[in-house]
């Protein structure tokens, strides 16, 4: 089942970044891996572990993914590939070719599972374990949908958002099972604060933070609204747990903008990568005879590339 986090539609027109000459030297670059996966005379030669992870990944997202902050949904799914080793711990080109047509295919049927007008934003890989026989490597595909209708918005929290901790349960001011929350804002809000929107941009080399807890990013002065003393939402007490937790303007934006610092820590950011997607999401605990809701995060970094050409359909 794929994760998701919710955004919504920025309306501001952001002008359409021109190529360099990096840019076309990454295209030829890759231009010329997509060639030799064709070829069967280079079906015999062997290139690194490390090379795999990032020609597959950097080709996938030049040839169908485009940074774009206006849509609405962003689902997040993944996908695993296992590739055969060589006795030298090197792979065989023609296996490279196998693993990227089956990530081709698994990326087509994540795509067109989102319904509505789409697009596809980030692919990335990651080399999940080595044997002495074989690697894996997992994909994670964020492919997102536009809204019906559009909303422009400020893209600061305003007075009419009130929303509840997690749970999907909404806005405070209303009532029933509304599927956003506090953590799916956040995360929209934050996603709309980057460059994106008619873009012609891809990310290449992503890496990510791995979940960030709120105990890992202590606040430097007491909460203003009540919380524990983290940049991220933590709420803790005794009994029967409570879930109506209701996070007010000031403190959505206040958990907003600790999610933007989050990103530019030095322990979390690469150097001269860009912040290229955020996601926020809630969690519950009962230990004891207590509860404890949190927010947790995750931050993608990649470094930006401008693509010669548009994407391609899947």
């Amino acid at each position: 089942m794929p994760t998701s986090c919710k955004k919504e539609t920025d309306q501001t027109n952001q002008p359409v970044n021109k190529p360099t000459a990096t840019d076309y030297k990454m295209h030829r670059i890759i231009e010329a891996f997509k060639s030799d996966l064709k070829s069967q005379l280079k079906e015999s030669e062997e290139i690194s572990i490390d090379s795999v992870i990032w020609y597959v990944e950097a080709s996938l997202n030049e040839t169908y993914a485009r940074v774009d902050n206006s849509k609405e949904q962003v689902w997040i799914d993944s996908a695993f590939v296992d590739i055969p080793l060589t006795d030298n711990k090197m792979v065989l080109l023609s296996d490279v070719t196998v693993a990227y047509n089956t990530l081709i295919g698994e990326l087509t049927e994540h795509y067109y599972a989102v319904t509505g007008e789409k697009g596809l934003i980030l692919v990335d890989i990651s080399l999940l374990s080595t044997l002495d026989d074989k690697i894996t490597i997992r994909m994670k595909d964020y492919v997102a949908n536009k809204p019906v209708p559009p909303t422009p918005n400020a893209w600061t929290f305003g007075p009419s958002d009130h929303w509840y901790w997690g749970l999907g349960m909404g806005k405070c001011t209303e009532s029933g099972f509304q599927g956003l929350d506090a953590s799916t804002q956040i995360t929209s809000y934050a996603n709309h604060s980057l460059p994106g929107n008619g873009s012609t941009q891809y990310f290449i080399n992503l890496s990510n933070t791995g979940w960030i807890m709120p105990d890992d990013v202590q606040a430097t002065s007491p909460n203003p609204f009540g919380y524990l003393s983290y940049m991220l939402y933590k709420n803790e007490g005794l009994g029967f747990p409570s879930i109506n937790d209701c996070l007010e303007p000031a403190a959505m934006n206040y958990y907003l903008n600790n999610l933007k610092q989050i990103a530019l820590l030095p322990q979390y950011l690469p150097v001269g990568k860009s912040v290229a997607n955020y996601c926020c999401t809630y969690d519950i605990a009962v230990p004891g005879n207590g509860w404890i809701h949190i927010h947790r995060a995750m931050i993608t970094y990649g470094f930006p590339t401008v693509a010669i050409a548009p994407p391609q359909d899947l």
